[in-house]
Protein backbone atom coordinates (compact mmCIF):
# COMPACT_ATOMS: atom_id res chain seq x y z
CA UNK A 1 0.00 0.00 0.00
CA UNK A 2 1.34 3.42 -0.91
CA UNK A 3 0.29 6.86 0.26
CA UNK A 4 -3.08 8.09 -0.94
CA UNK A 5 -2.05 11.73 -0.45
CA UNK A 6 0.52 14.12 -1.87
CA UNK A 7 2.22 16.65 0.37
CA UNK A 8 2.81 20.03 -1.26
CA UNK A 9 5.93 22.08 -0.58
CA UNK A 10 4.06 24.16 2.03
CA UNK A 11 2.97 21.04 3.93
CA UNK A 12 -0.59 20.89 2.56
CA UNK A 13 -1.88 17.35 2.15
CA UNK A 14 -3.82 16.66 -1.06
CA UNK A 15 -5.70 13.48 -2.02
CA UNK A 16 -3.44 11.81 -4.58
CA UNK A 17 -6.06 11.49 -7.30
CA UNK A 18 -8.65 14.06 -8.28
CA UNK A 19 -11.99 13.99 -10.08
CA UNK A 20 -12.10 16.57 -12.86
CA UNK A 21 -15.25 18.36 -14.02
CA UNK A 22 -13.59 20.16 -16.88
CA UNK A 23 -13.35 19.49 -20.61
CA UNK A 24 -15.60 16.41 -20.65
CA UNK A 25 -18.42 18.45 -19.13
CA UNK A 26 -17.74 21.78 -20.83
CA UNK A 27 -20.84 23.90 -21.34
CA UNK A 28 -21.25 25.71 -24.63
CA UNK A 29 -22.01 29.41 -24.63
CA UNK A 30 -25.54 30.17 -23.51
CA UNK A 31 -26.05 26.84 -21.75
CA UNK A 32 -26.89 27.96 -18.22
CA UNK A 33 -29.07 25.07 -17.10
CA UNK A 34 -28.02 22.56 -14.45
CA UNK A 35 -26.43 19.45 -15.92
CA UNK A 36 -28.04 16.79 -13.77
CA UNK A 37 -25.85 14.09 -15.32
CA UNK A 38 -22.79 15.89 -13.97
CA UNK A 39 -24.38 16.36 -10.54
CA UNK A 40 -25.06 12.61 -10.49
CA UNK A 41 -21.50 11.83 -11.59
CA UNK A 42 -20.07 13.95 -8.76
CA UNK A 43 -22.41 12.26 -6.27
CA UNK A 44 -21.18 8.88 -7.55
CA UNK A 45 -17.57 10.04 -7.24
CA UNK A 46 -18.17 11.06 -3.64
CA UNK A 47 -19.80 7.71 -3.00
CA UNK A 48 -16.77 5.73 -4.21
CA UNK A 49 -14.38 7.83 -2.15
CA UNK A 50 -13.25 10.86 -4.11
CA UNK A 51 -12.73 13.93 -1.95
CA UNK A 52 -10.54 15.94 -4.36
CA UNK A 53 -12.50 17.79 -7.06
CA UNK A 54 -11.02 19.94 -9.80
CA UNK A 55 -13.15 22.67 -11.41
CA UNK A 56 -12.70 25.88 -13.42
CA UNK A 57 -14.88 28.87 -14.20
CA UNK A 58 -14.04 28.45 -17.89
CA UNK A 59 -16.04 25.23 -18.12
CA UNK A 60 -19.22 26.58 -16.56
CA UNK A 61 -19.63 23.59 -14.23
CA UNK A 62 -18.99 25.06 -10.77
CA UNK A 63 -22.72 25.20 -10.01
CA UNK A 64 -23.04 21.44 -10.53
CA UNK A 65 -20.18 20.80 -8.12
CA UNK A 66 -21.77 23.12 -5.58
CA UNK A 67 -25.12 21.39 -5.94
CA UNK A 68 -23.63 17.90 -5.59
CA UNK A 69 -21.66 18.88 -2.49
CA UNK A 70 -24.77 20.42 -0.95
CA UNK A 71 -26.82 17.28 -1.55
CA UNK A 72 -24.08 14.97 -0.28
CA UNK A 73 -23.54 16.94 2.92
CA UNK A 74 -19.90 15.86 3.20
CA UNK A 75 -18.08 17.78 5.98
CA UNK A 76 -16.15 20.63 4.34
CA UNK A 77 -12.90 19.74 6.08
CA UNK A 78 -12.91 16.35 4.35
CA UNK A 79 -12.95 17.90 0.89
CA UNK A 80 -10.21 19.38 -1.28
CA UNK A 81 -11.74 21.73 -3.87
CA UNK A 82 -9.79 23.33 -6.70
CA UNK A 83 -11.06 25.90 -9.15
CA UNK A 84 -9.41 28.21 -11.66
CA UNK A 85 -9.72 31.79 -12.80
CA UNK A 86 -9.54 32.27 -16.56
CA UNK A 87 -6.34 34.05 -17.51
CA UNK A 88 -6.91 37.78 -17.87
CA UNK A 89 -9.91 37.85 -15.52
CA UNK A 90 -9.62 39.58 -12.16
CA UNK A 91 -8.93 36.80 -9.63
CA UNK A 92 -10.49 38.70 -6.74
CA UNK A 93 -13.70 39.57 -8.54
CA UNK A 94 -14.09 36.17 -10.19
CA UNK A 95 -13.39 34.18 -7.04
CA UNK A 96 -16.47 35.76 -5.46
CA UNK A 97 -18.57 34.48 -8.35
CA UNK A 98 -16.99 31.03 -8.14
CA UNK A 99 -17.58 30.76 -4.39
CA UNK A 100 -21.25 31.61 -4.86
CA UNK A 101 -21.62 28.94 -7.54
CA UNK A 102 -19.75 26.40 -5.42
CA UNK A 103 -21.71 27.40 -2.34
CA UNK A 104 -18.44 27.50 -0.39
CA UNK A 105 -16.70 29.98 1.87
CA UNK A 106 -13.26 29.14 0.51
CA UNK A 107 -11.47 26.89 -1.97
CA UNK A 108 -8.49 24.74 -1.10
CA UNK A 109 -6.59 25.58 -4.28
CA UNK A 110 -7.07 28.47 -6.72
CA UNK A 111 -5.22 28.46 -10.04
CA UNK A 112 -4.60 30.92 -12.86
CA UNK A 113 -5.91 28.74 -15.68
CA UNK A 114 -3.47 29.85 -18.38
CA UNK A 115 -0.75 32.45 -19.02
CA UNK A 116 -1.96 33.66 -22.42
CA UNK A 117 -2.64 37.27 -21.45
CA UNK A 118 -0.82 40.43 -20.48
CA UNK A 119 -0.43 41.17 -16.82
CA UNK A 120 0.45 37.78 -15.35
CA UNK A 121 2.42 39.54 -12.61
CA UNK A 122 -0.55 41.69 -11.55
CA UNK A 123 -2.82 38.64 -11.47
CA UNK A 124 -0.38 36.85 -9.22
CA UNK A 125 -0.30 39.74 -6.76
CA UNK A 126 -4.09 39.50 -6.53
CA UNK A 127 -3.84 35.75 -5.99
CA UNK A 128 -1.58 36.48 -3.03
CA UNK A 129 -4.13 38.92 -1.66
CA UNK A 130 -6.75 36.20 -1.79
CA UNK A 131 -4.42 33.84 0.04
CA UNK A 132 -4.00 36.40 2.81
CA UNK A 133 -7.77 36.87 3.00
CA UNK A 134 -8.33 33.19 3.75
CA UNK A 135 -10.74 32.74 0.84
CA UNK A 136 -8.20 30.44 -0.79
CA UNK A 137 -5.89 28.12 1.11
CA UNK A 138 -3.32 27.57 -1.64
CA UNK A 139 -2.52 29.26 -4.94
CA UNK A 140 -0.99 28.00 -8.15
CA UNK A 141 -1.03 28.07 -11.92
CA UNK A 142 -2.04 25.92 -14.87
CA UNK A 143 -0.56 25.50 -18.36
CA UNK A 144 2.40 27.70 -17.43
CA UNK A 145 5.73 27.24 -19.21
CA UNK A 146 9.19 28.05 -17.90
CA UNK A 147 9.07 31.73 -18.92
CA UNK A 148 5.59 32.11 -17.43
CA UNK A 149 6.71 30.58 -14.14
CA UNK A 150 9.67 32.93 -14.07
CA UNK A 151 7.39 35.96 -14.47
CA UNK A 152 5.49 34.86 -11.40
CA UNK A 153 8.59 34.04 -9.37
CA UNK A 154 10.04 37.49 -10.14
CA UNK A 155 7.23 39.20 -8.19
CA UNK A 156 6.04 36.45 -5.87
CA UNK A 157 6.05 36.69 -2.11
CA UNK A 158 4.38 33.29 -2.15
CA UNK A 159 5.33 31.03 -5.04
CA UNK A 160 2.84 28.72 -6.76
CA UNK A 161 2.41 25.39 -4.99
CA UNK A 162 1.34 23.60 -8.18
CA UNK A 163 1.37 23.87 -11.93
CA UNK A 164 -1.43 21.84 -13.51
CA UNK A 165 -0.52 20.73 -17.02
CA UNK A 166 -1.32 18.04 -19.56
CA UNK A 167 0.90 15.12 -18.63
CA UNK A 168 1.06 11.51 -19.84
CA UNK A 169 3.67 9.26 -21.48
CA UNK A 170 3.18 10.89 -24.89
CA UNK A 171 3.63 14.39 -23.43
CA UNK A 172 6.12 14.25 -20.59
CA UNK A 173 6.85 17.98 -20.90
CA UNK A 174 3.84 20.05 -21.88
CA UNK A 175 6.32 22.80 -22.74
CA UNK A 176 10.12 22.46 -22.97
CA UNK A 177 11.78 21.81 -19.62
CA UNK A 178 8.70 22.49 -17.49
CA UNK A 179 8.83 19.38 -15.29
CA UNK A 180 12.45 19.96 -14.26
CA UNK A 181 11.81 23.67 -13.74
CA UNK A 182 8.83 23.00 -11.47
CA UNK A 183 10.72 20.42 -9.43
CA UNK A 184 13.71 22.76 -9.11
CA UNK A 185 11.45 25.43 -7.62
CA UNK A 186 9.48 22.93 -5.45
CA UNK A 187 6.32 23.45 -7.49
CA UNK A 188 4.32 20.23 -7.59
CA UNK A 189 2.93 19.08 -10.92
CA UNK A 190 -0.72 18.07 -11.30
CA UNK A 191 -1.73 16.19 -14.44
CA UNK A 192 -4.83 16.58 -16.52
CA UNK A 193 -5.31 14.18 -19.41
CA UNK A 194 -3.26 11.35 -17.87
CA UNK A 195 -5.26 8.80 -19.90
CA UNK A 196 -4.75 10.48 -23.29
CA UNK A 197 -2.81 7.47 -24.66
CA UNK A 198 -6.02 5.45 -24.23
CA UNK A 199 -8.65 8.08 -24.96
CA UNK A 200 -7.14 10.16 -27.75
CA UNK A 201 -4.07 8.36 -29.11
CA UNK A 202 -5.00 4.73 -29.64
CA UNK A 203 -2.56 2.85 -31.83
CA UNK A 204 0.56 4.48 -30.42
CA UNK A 205 3.61 2.52 -29.23
CA UNK A 206 2.12 1.96 -25.77
CA UNK A 207 -0.94 0.06 -26.99
CA UNK A 208 0.61 -3.41 -26.84
CA UNK A 209 2.76 -2.63 -23.81
CA UNK A 210 -0.18 -1.46 -21.70
CA UNK A 211 -2.13 -4.61 -22.50
CA UNK A 212 0.84 -6.71 -21.45
CA UNK A 213 1.40 -4.78 -18.23
CA UNK A 214 -2.29 -4.88 -17.37
CA UNK A 215 -2.13 -8.66 -17.61
CA UNK A 216 1.08 -8.82 -15.57
CA UNK A 217 -0.24 -6.72 -12.69
CA UNK A 218 -3.87 -7.88 -12.98
CA UNK A 219 -4.95 -4.28 -13.43
CA UNK A 220 -6.59 -2.32 -16.24
CA UNK A 221 -4.64 -0.30 -18.79
CA UNK A 222 -6.05 2.90 -17.26
CA UNK A 223 -4.81 1.86 -13.83
CA UNK A 224 -1.34 1.22 -15.26
CA UNK A 225 -1.25 4.72 -16.77
CA UNK A 226 -2.52 6.41 -13.60
CA UNK A 227 -0.01 4.48 -11.52
CA UNK A 228 2.79 5.49 -13.90
CA UNK A 229 1.75 9.12 -13.42
CA UNK A 230 1.63 8.73 -9.63
CA UNK A 231 5.04 7.02 -9.51
CA UNK A 232 6.43 9.85 -11.65
CA UNK A 233 5.62 12.15 -8.74
CA UNK A 234 2.72 13.78 -10.58
CA UNK A 235 -0.83 13.94 -9.18
CA UNK A 236 -3.40 12.70 -11.73
CA UNK A 237 -6.79 14.33 -12.37
CA UNK A 238 -9.21 12.22 -14.37
CA UNK A 239 -12.94 11.80 -14.85
CA UNK A 240 -15.72 9.50 -15.97
CA UNK A 241 -19.50 9.36 -16.00
CA UNK A 242 -19.43 5.65 -15.14
CA UNK A 243 -19.27 4.66 -11.48
CA UNK A 244 -17.39 1.45 -12.26
CA UNK A 245 -14.65 3.48 -13.95
CA UNK A 246 -14.50 5.87 -11.01
CA UNK A 247 -13.94 2.90 -8.70
CA UNK A 248 -11.30 1.55 -11.08
CA UNK A 249 -9.38 4.83 -11.07
CA UNK A 250 -9.29 4.90 -7.28
CA UNK A 251 -7.67 1.46 -7.12
CA UNK A 252 -4.10 2.45 -7.98
CA UNK A 253 -2.62 2.45 -4.50
CA UNK A 254 -2.46 -1.28 -3.84
CA UNK A 255 0.25 -2.13 -6.36
CA UNK A 256 3.52 -0.71 -7.65
CA UNK A 257 5.09 -0.78 -11.09
CA UNK A 258 8.54 -2.30 -11.12
CA UNK A 259 11.21 0.24 -12.02
CA UNK A 260 11.90 -1.48 -15.35
CA UNK A 261 8.22 -1.26 -16.30
CA UNK A 262 7.96 2.36 -15.15
CA UNK A 263 10.97 3.19 -17.31
CA UNK A 264 9.69 1.20 -20.26
CA UNK A 265 6.47 3.24 -20.32
CA UNK A 266 8.46 6.48 -20.11
CA UNK A 267 10.87 5.48 -22.87
CA UNK A 268 8.15 4.23 -25.22
CA UNK A 269 6.12 7.36 -24.61
CA UNK A 270 9.02 9.65 -25.44
CA UNK A 271 9.23 8.11 -28.89
CA UNK A 272 5.72 9.28 -29.78
CA UNK A 273 4.27 12.78 -29.46
CA UNK A 274 0.60 13.49 -28.90
CA UNK A 275 -0.92 16.63 -27.39
CA UNK A 276 -4.57 16.34 -26.46
CA UNK A 277 -5.33 19.90 -25.34
CA UNK A 278 -4.36 23.56 -26.00
CA UNK A 279 -2.85 22.59 -29.35
CA UNK A 280 -3.48 25.98 -30.91
CA UNK A 281 -1.50 27.65 -28.12
CA UNK A 282 1.20 25.15 -27.31
CA UNK A 283 1.87 22.96 -30.31
CA UNK A 284 5.14 23.81 -31.98
CA UNK A 285 4.85 24.34 -35.70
Amino acid sequence: MTSTTFELSNGTSVPAIGFGIGTKWYKTSGNTGTDESLVKAIEDALDVGYTHFDAAEMYGTEEELGEALKRAKVPREKLFITTKVTGGNDPIEHLETSLKKLNLGYVDLYLVHHPFFRGVEDSWRKMEQLLQSGKVKNIGVSNFGVEDINKVLAVAETKPVVNQIEYHPYLQNQTPGIIHHCKYHSIDVVAYGPLVPLTKAEGGPLTTMLKSLASKYKKTEAQILLRWCYQSGVLPITTSSKKTRMQEFMQIFDFELEETDQNSISNAGQAYHHRGYWRERLERK
